[in-house]
């Protein structure tokens, strides 16, 4: 097989990339004093693994552009921010008299949690078996996967030749990175998962947080048995690995709307940032709705006898924190788009900002097919939107359509605190956002927002039915065995669609019968074979679904878009391969679907064929005495 597969490392490795990230998030929780801030355990948990995910997945981006990817180095990074965990963790409980399980579980009943237990722990399981399989999905071979294993066969993060996606901020694929480079890519991979499970938390801290630990509890198990989630969090699509960050920029805007702790309005910025480094989608939310929740929060603050002016200056002060806090994740992406882009902002603002002119149509590609489209007349808007329904539908996400459709019933209805309300009012907006772009989006684009609309909705019903101990048990019932139902009709259709069943990681045998009928992973060997160990292989392919995702060998990604560059300029046959020197590539890789004029004049005069596939040929390039 092109992917190393060993469960006997895949699993030790995942421990110590989650562990490594905890021990770092924890020690910036103690050395700051944030912890103090943070009411119990769990808390803490919670956010000491959201930092840790930002402070080692930079620190490999640190070690990637020095070109310091060796293993030994990797694996210091990891073992550090473990050890350094154990050792604050042993300060910090010195300090804590009680015990871990009574911060976490504090006037919990008992079984609530067996409950919780008994009903998740078999999504989890699947969720855990499924992330253990090579990823196949789409996106994992235009960049997901394929970018860091560009890098990690340069052996550092290089500036790249043409496609956009290398410019995306890359927080989790950075683990991917550090995979590959010790061996097991799907310990990389598998931090989507970690994120899933650091979400579940993060669910159960918000339902407590606004009514009870029972809608903690109850949400959490409808957000984990969503078949969405259960397709996402065992893949390297990291949608849904924004979740936990909007989860937790709410939990620190309402805690410190209630304690007023400038520290919370700052990790609540830090969190809000990291979304963005995660999926560049989530800017929606940091950049526009997080801020207004801000704003809102701070007009509350108000006291007896504030003029207008103090209202004003408190808010700005306050948006200006949360703004700085947000640039803290966001920075390092932005510096690294500066030093190979010349734009920080890459891949918008392309037509504003000086950017590298070979990056300009790649950023075009980009915009034509998922830009936003024009704001339109109202009725014109809502036609198009409403196919988002049936997008929702078909992915058996019936919970988001019902929170969309209940948010604005349960802002007029909602008793109680002022910042339900707004937890309400900022679903609507949400809402809104999804119902305007969703046919242009695909639905797991949105699944950061998941988390809170299934907190909404659970805490409305918890509301209505509240008072009514019998309607209440019937509403829980039947919630809970629709969630079961749909998800086991879901797992029978994936299992027959895909013919991969979650025991066949535990068989290299198995295993690799199963892969080697992947159309690209056959692809993958063909060329890792044709090339030695040092050459590079330039591809005219498909930018999407990129056989990059399989290789071996270095490569150049986004060749189709180059030999369009070329045509475009009437580039010189010469000047191509001088431009193919420059680059180091010693063959070409060419899919017959991708072949045109100009790659046809090449292989005349300086390409031979070195080995052909049914798909694919692979050429060696001559270059002439002298280039």
């Amino acid at each position: 097989m092109v992917i190393d597969h060993s469960l006997h490392l895949i699993i030790p490795l995942f421990v110590l990339f989650v562990s490594g990230s905890l021990g770092w998030g924890w020690s910036l929780l103690y050395v700051c004093g944030l912890w103090k801030h943070l009411p119990n355990f769990m808390y803490r948990l919670f956010f000491s693994g959201l930092l840790g995910i930002l402070v080692q997945g930079d620190l490999i981006l640190v070690f990637g552009l020095l070109g310091r990817l060796e293993k030994s180095a990797l694996l210091l990074l990891f073992f550090a921010g473990l050890f350094l965990g154990i050792y604050f963790l042993y300060v910090y409980k010195k300090k804590v008299k009680d015990s871990v399980a009574v911060e976490i579980f504090a006037k919990t009943e008992k079984r609530h949690i067996v409950i919780f237990l008994v009903l998740s722990v078999p999504f989890l399981v699947l969720i855990f078996l499924h992330s253990l399989a090579p990823d196949l999905s789409g996106d994992a071979y235009l960049y997901h996967i394929t970018v860091p294993n560009f890098y990690a066969q340069e052996g550092k993060i290089v500036r790249v030749p043409m496609s956009f996606c290398y410019n995306y901020p890359l927080q989790i694929e950075m683990y991917i990175l550090a995979a590959i480079r010790l061996g097991q890519e799907q310990a990389g991979v598998m931090m989507n998962f970690a994120l899933a499970v650091l979400s579940l938390i993060g669910i159960i801290i918000l339902g407590t947080l606004l009514r009870s630990r029972f809608v903690g509890f109850l949400s959490g198990f409808v957000f984990i048995s969503l078949p969405i989630v259960m397709r996402i969090a065992s893949s390297s699509l990291v949608d849904l690995s924004s979740a936990p960050f909007i989860l937790g920029a709410f939990i620190c805007l309402y805690k410190w709307e209630k304690k007023r702790e400038k520290q919370l309005l700052f990790l609540g910025g830090i969190c809000g940032g990291g979304a963005v480094a995660i999926k560049l989608f989530m800017g929606f939310a940091s950049f526009i709705i997080l801020p207004l929740a801000v704003c809102a929060f701070s007009i509350k603050m108000r006291k007896e006898g504030d003029f207008l002016i103090g209202n004003i200056i408190r808010t700005i002060k306050n948006l200006v924190l949360y703004g700085a806090a947000v640039f803290c994740p966001v920075f390092p992406w932005m510096l690294k788009n500066a030093l190979f882009t010349k734009n920080p902002f890459y891949p918008f603002l392309i037509h504003v900002l000086p950017t590298r002119g070979d990056l300009v149509e790649s950023a075009l590609v980009l915009h034509r097919l998922h830009g936003i489209p024009p704001v339109q007349g109202f009725f014109p808007m809502m036609k198009r939107s409403f196919g988002i329904f049936s997008l929702l539908a078909w992915d058996a996400n019936w919970l988001i359509i019902g929170a969309m459709i209940m948010a604005p019933v349960f802002f007029v209805i909602m008793p109680g605190k002022r910042n339900i309300r707004t937890f309400f009012g900022i679903q609507i907006v949400l809402a809104a956002f999804m119902l305007y772009y969703g046919r242009n989006a695909q639905v797991r684009w949105f699944l950061g927002f998941f988390p809170v609309f299934i907190v909404g909705l659970i805490l409305g019903l918890d509301t209505l039915v509240h008072s009514n101990r019998r309607a209440r048990f019937y509403v829980i019932f039947f919630l809970v065995c629709l969630c079961f139902v749909i998800a086991g009709k879901f797992y029978y259709f994936r299992i027959k669609e895909t013919g991969y069943y979650p025991w066949l990681a535990f068989s290299q045998k198995s295993l690799s019968e199963y892969m080697k009928h992947q159309n690209r992973v056959k692809e993958g060997d063909f060329i890792n074979r044709g090339i030695p160990p040092g050459g590079k292989v330039f591809l005219l392919d498909r930018e999407i679904l990129s056989i990059g995702r399989w290789l071996r060998r270095r490569f150049v990604q986004g060749g189709g878009l180059c030999f369009k560059r070329w045509e475009k300029q009437n580039t010189s046959i010469d000047e191509i391969l001088r431009d193919l020197k420059t680059l180091e590539v010693t063959h070409i890789g060419a899919s017959r679907l991708l072949e045109n004029k100009l790659f046809f004049r090449l292989k005349k005069e300086y390409l031979r064929v070195q080995a052909v596939h049914p798909t694919f040929t692979l050429y060696k390039v001559l270059y002439p005495p002298g280039l």
